[in-house]
């Protein structure tokens, strides 16, 4: 999770409602002080690996150095046991990284080396960006416009967020020649049309630089009928 959106509180609440979460942070009046403190302090004078942690409401709360101090929050890790460090090969930093002696140091004349590092990091690199990649899905083709009312933009950003996480179920599900997110939205917008009684569907043929972006079964356009004035719809 991107440490935009990471807190104490919202972490508690994920646990709460059985959601796992694990993502970098940034100093919050909910966070440790002294994890705080120590990043701004002492950023660059402790060893490679170092680590630091503290519990506040069901929340592991960590301080991790790596280049820099990594300060990070977690519902689902644990850091006392073996099995929560992993060993994973890492380059050595080059010369012109900013604080990246620190790690230099680590590794000696060996350009790689295996290193324990915590779960938690090795997890939050793997997956990280998923906030990121929501937000590029939905600004593609996002349903918003101007509006005066205060509850217009949450209803339309609630639209986008389903029409991204019906995307993304439906690429978990289907394995061969998956449609892209624009056909999908296509297809969506058509479906959903299909069920309106003042909307009919055009036959379109649609193209992209010369190529074609639909397959025949989907080249659809609804648009409004326009009714004689005195009728009723």
């Amino acid at each position: 999770m991107d440490n935009f959106f990471t807190s104490i509180p919202l972490f508690s609440e994920l646990r709460a409602c059985k959601f796992g979460a694990v993502g970098t942070t940034r100093p919050h009046k909910d966070f440790p002080q002294e994890l705080s403190v120590l990043k701004e302090r002492f950023s660059i004078k402790l060893e490679w690996n170092t680590l630091l942690t503290a519990v506040v409401q069901d929340t592991l709360c960590l301080a991790w150095q790596d280049n820099n101090i990594v300060l990070a929050l977690s519902n689902i890790h644990t850091v006392d046991k073996a099995e929560d460090f992993r060993e994973k090969v890492r380059r050595r930093p080059a010369k012109t990284s900013i604080n990246g002696r620190i790690v230099r140091r680590v590794f000696g004349d060996d350009h790689e080396k295996a290193l324990q590092i915590p779960c938690f990091i090795d997890d939050y690199n793997q997956y990280m960006g998923g906030v990121d990649l929501a937000n590029q899905f939905r600004e593609a083709y996002e349903t918003h416009r101007p509006t005066f009312r205060t509850w217009w933009p949450l209803f339309y950003w609630l639209i986008d967020v389903a029409c991204v996480n019906s995307y993304r179920l439906y690429q978990l599900h289907i394995t061969d020649k998956p449609l892209t997110h624009l056909q999908f939205r296509t297809l969506l917008y058509c479906k959903l049309l299909g069920y309106s009684t003042k909307a009919k569907l055009q036959s379109l043929w649609i193209g992209l630089s010369g190529k074609r972006v639909f397959n025949s079964d989907f080249q659809h356009l609804h648009y409004w009928e326009k009714r004689p004035k005195g009728t009723c719809v």
